[in-house]
């Protein structure tokens, strides 16, 4: 039943919905913490003062932003195509619906 002021979604009837709603969770929460390391390690460098001025070479911390973007893309993408292939499987059916008309012209 929605409320006023809630910040989750509804409860669901299904189970593919709550598996839906953690796979939300799950997502924002890595957002967030993406976007605090991200501020944290601006504010480091903006108040370091000039420290990295004379910095010709990272090769190390240009692996890192390069890989650990892609393992956060893997760690979303396989959740992700899991729940697109439970959503798009069709039990038996209770019943068929069959419509059969004419195109007017």
């Amino acid at each position: 039943m929605p409320l006023w002021g809630r910040i989750r979604f509804q409860d669901c009837y299904y189970h593919i919905g709550e598996y839906l709603g953690l796979f939300h969770e799950g997502v924002m929460c890595l957002i967030i913490f993406i976007l605090s390391v991200v501020i944290y390690g601006l504010g480091w460098v903006f108040c370091s003062g000039r420290r990295f001025r004379y910095l010709r070479e990272a090769q190390a911390v240009e692996t890192a932003w390069t890989i650990i973007p892609r393992v956060c893309l893997v760690c979303v993408a396989i959740p992700s195509i899991h729940l697109l292939y439970v959503i798009d499987e069709i039990g038996r059916p209770k019943f068929c619906f069959k419509a059969i008309g004419h195109q007017w012209f």
